[in-house]
């Protein structure tokens, strides 16, 4: 152990808490991921009674997409442009 650790240990300070960017980011870009998918799926639909379906799972991932960036700017947390 370093001697930093060990002052941490005996002195009961807390560890700092685990940075969530990449956690963020991830989620973020995971979920663009499928609002694009749900974008296609909605495009190339042609079944007629498949369609509501298609709106429901884009409407669903594009109110996933905004909360999950919301969330992150709650927390500061800046998200890049998913490519």
């Amino acid at each position: 152990m370093r001697v930093e650790e060990l002052i941490r240990k005996f002195s009961g300070a807390k560890e700092k808490a685990p940075d969530k960017t990449e956690e963020y980011v991830a989620a973020v870009n995971q979920a663009w991921k499928q609002w694009q998918l749900a974008k296609e799926y909605f495009n190339n639909v042609s079944d007629p009674e498949l369609v509501d379906h298609a709106i429901y799972r884009l409407e669903a991932a594009q109110l996933h997409y905004t909360y999950l960036l919301k969330k992150a700017k709650e927390h500061q947390i800046r998200i890049p442009f998913p490519m």
